[in-house]
Parts: structure tokens; C-alpha cells; sequence
């Protein structure tokens, strides 16, 4: 299970975080980020017939940024970093040491690392 991806908050994520088959919890830190402003894709437009071509153009539009788009260094200490962590604290501690340092990913991944650990 991916918690987040690059492609996560419309490409504006830096962490592409996810549960190993090997056992333990896998986080790849990017090095580069996109340059200027991603235009943002609704995927709630896919959901009705009546919007499903604002959601095409707008993917159209989020591609051809992303094809001519250029991208700068994070310039953050764990830039083009892996980690893995054993368990679900201590990959949720890191998120949020992370989120400290600057690095962008979803607000729901430290949300959703939690449910699973009072779950447990």
C-alpha cells in the first residue's frame, strides 16, 4: 500500500512512501521539484458524465506543464534519500521530522499512519 507518491496533492509531493513487501516501511525522499505553479487536476470530475471533459482537459493541461517543465534541487538535508523504518511509530515519527525540515506530502499520510496505529 502507497501512502503517498510523487504524483500525490497534483505532483506536489516530495516523499513517495509505502508499506515493503520485504517488511517495514519504505520512504524515498526526491531530489528535484517542479518549477512554478502545477495546474491542479479535480478527479471528482471523473465521476459525472457532465464534467468528465473538464477533467480531460485539465489532465491535458497538467501534462503538458509537466513535459515542458523544468525542475530545481529541494535543497534539503535528505534530499534523494531511502529509509526504511520497522514499524508504524517510527515511520510516523519521520514523517513528521520530514514535514519539519520542509518536505511536502499530503496532510492525510501522518492522518492515515495513525488510524493504523490505534487500530493496532
Amino acid at each position: 500500500m502507497s501512502y503517498c507518491r510523487w504524483s500525490s496533492d497534483n505532483f506536489d509531493c516530495d516523499i513517495y512512501a509505502y508499506e515493503s513487501c520485504y517488511g517495514g516501511f519504505q520512504v524515498h525522499i526526491a531530489t528535484n521539484r517542479y518549477v512554478g505553479e502545477i495546474p491542479k487536476v479535480n478527479y471528482n470530475l471523473i465521476q459525472n458524465d457532465k464534467t468528465h471533459q473538464q477533467f480531460i482537459e485539465q489532465r491535458k493541461a497538467q501534462s503538458k506543464f509537466l513535459e515542458n517543465n523544468v525542475s530545481k534541487p529541494i535543497g534539503l538535508p535528505h534530499d534523494g534519500e531511502t529509509f526504511l523504518y520497522e514499524s508504524l511509530e517510527d515511520f510516523k515519527q519521520a514523517m513528521i521530522g520530514f514535514r519539519k525540515l520542509g518536505y511536502r506530502f499530503p496532510n492525510y499520510v501522518i492522518e492515515s499512519i495513525q488510524e493504523e496505529i490505534n487500530s493496532l
